[in-house]
């Protein structure tokens, strides 16, 4: 099966159903629930099942390949070391190099393009600062990561209440393409707010739609200005960018 945008053959069992609205590149018109494939593009339900394409198994459910698959996210970063992101017997998330745990209990994740930032406790006499870069095209690993890292248990109640709860590093941070510093961050209700140079815009997002690099987002205003914004992902790491902005407000709680 061929993405019908960038031409990209994927696997016929390969779409993440997002709760978001979004333009679908075939019918052009917006659709929710929406199907995002491994490439970053997406397509409506519909049309997705049109070109042949099947769901991938949610973790929920008996059919799905392996729990491993919705616990862990491998890849080679472009320095040649194997990544690994593994959630442990806590609940949390630790980060491994070449088989070594280097940080472990992550605190923080945040993507800039194609580059992840993490930080929590080290695992050794290094620094628990880390920083990881995702080879190109394969950029969903960075929405995987960071859905994992949003599921994470915080320590503090049971893992299968985790997805209600806060998360307040949960976040991804970019420079749009008028300069200015962009954030999504889970807040302590476990909603999406929206942030433009550290200046919050929009808290408790009810309303997210990606039309191709350009977001439209609305919710509860945080001051005296309207609460429908929009913003724009730059070119490079973009669709990375859009999916792990999607992949976090399809985890905010309900």
């Amino acid at each position: 099966m061929d993405c019908p945008e960038c031409r990209v053959h994927h696997p016929s069992v390969c779409g993440q159903k997002c709760f978001v609205e979004a333009k679908c590149s075939i019918c052009l018109t917006h659709q929710s629930p929406f199907v995002l494939m491994p490439c970053g593009h997406g397509l409506c339900m519909n049309d997705f099942q049109m070109i042949g394409g099947t769901l991938k198994p949610n973790a929920g459910d008996p059919g799905r390949t392996s729990v491993e698959d919705a616990e862990h996210v491998e890849y080679v970063d472009t320095d040649g070391d194997a990544i690994a992101f593994r959630l442990n017997a806590s609940g949390r998330l630790d980060y491994y190099v070449n088989g070594r745990q280097k940080v472990h209990d992550l605190t923080r994740l945040t993507a800039d393009g194609r580059r992840l930032h993490i930080d929590g406790s080290s695992s050794g006499p290094w620094q628990s600062r880390r920083a990881t870069t995702v080879p190109q095209g394969q950029e969903t690993a960075i929405a995987r990561v960071m859905s994992l890292f949003s599921n994470r248990s915080s320590g503090a109640v049971p893992t299968s209440t985790v997805r209600t709860l806060a998360v307040p590093s949960s976040i991804v941070e970019y420079v749009d393409t008028d300069g200015d510093a962009i954030a999504f961050r889970l807040n302590a209700s476990g909603h999406v707010d929206y942030y433009v140079n550290d200046q919050q815009k929009v808290h408790d997002l009810t309303k997210l739609i990606a039309d191709g690099r350009r977001l439209h987002l609305d919710g509860t205003s945080s001051g005296s200005w309207g609460s429908s914004r929009a913003t724009t992902v730059p070119v490079r790491g973009g669709k990375a960018v859009v999916a792990s902005i999607i992949a976090l407000f399809n985890q905010r709680a309900a």
